[in-house]
């Protein structure tokens, strides 16, 4: 199989409200593409359209149906342009059917006399005394071949353990720079928090993601450096789990702060 590097996918993006885009194989999960790359090309595709003064803040994407490894069409439009703050929308189309959709909130920063510094990042194990993921074929997504991952606390998916939730290192494994796209397609890398609990096989499915931005990554260190992330359950019942999570910067500063919404297929 023939492999697209992140940097290829989100640097070959235009400023043009609407674009096309071709997903590859390498980067599927299941039937569908893996969720951090449609977040960060929904993502890409609005930042083109935005002052580049104004940071992302705040974004929402919503998994309509999958992305399949094909061309798809990228629009977006700019909502309302305010003195500080643009809305943006953004979706991805295959087939004339809309299969992902974005609203997204970019701000300038301002003076203010509040300054309350992110959640310190825990203290844990450094990445070459953690439990790194293998890549065992038919188990582990193929996205996953971009990426590496170190556990520090908690199960891996399918463990049969009686808690969900974990923590551990992120990084890419080519180099891809830095910015929120990279971010974003590290903030999603994780599998569901509940997938620990399971003593077999089953698939999950995203419906929602929603996610908020504390510091601009800027001077924060490359996607290829190690990011720390944490997640904790808030609740699954009738199939559906709801996580928050937490990924910290290679400096060790709060990135961003996420919530996700999964279907979890593992009695059909």
């Amino acid at each position: 199989m023939s492999t697209t590097k992140f940097a290829d996918l989100i640097g070959g993006m235009t400023a043009a409200p609407e674009q096309s885009l071709t997903f590859s194989e390498d980067w599927s999960q299941g039937r569908a593409i893996y969720g951090g790359l449609v977040g960060a090309v929904l993502y890409q595709a609005m930042r083109g359209q935005v002052p580049a003064e104004r940071d992302l803040r705040a974004m929402t994407v919503a998994f309509v149906g999958p992305v399949a490894p094909e061309t798809a069409t990228v629009t977006s439009t700019v909502l309302r342009q305010g003195k500080s703050v643009t809305q943006m929308e953004a979706r991805i189309i295959q087939h004339d059917q809309v299969c992902a959709t974005a609203t997204a909130s970019f701000g300038g920063g301002r003076d203010s006399d509040i300054v309350i510094p992110g959640t310190a990042r825990p203290e844990a194990p450094p990445p070459d005394q953690g439990l790194q993921l293998p890549q065992i074929p038919g188990m582990t997504p193929v996205f996953l071949q971009h990426y590496d991952l170190v556990w520090t606390q908690g199960g891996v998916p399918f463990s049969n353990t009686p808690q969900p939730d974990f923590a551990g290192w992120c990084r890419y494994r080519d180099p891809v720079g830095q910015g929120d796209a990279v971010l974003i397609g590290l903030l999603d890398v994780w599998p569901p928090s509940v997938l620990p609990m399971l003593n077999r096989p089953a698939p999950a499915s995203s419906m929602t993601w929603s996610f908020d931005l504390l510091n601009p990554p800027g001077d924060a260190g490359a996607g290829d450096d190690w990011w720390y992330y944490d997640v904790h359950t808030q609740g699954a019942r009738d199939g559906f789990a709801q996580a928050d999570a937490r990924l910290w910067r290679p400096d060790g500063q709060l990135a961003a702060v996420s919530r996700q919404s999964v279907v979890v297929f593992d009695k059909r």
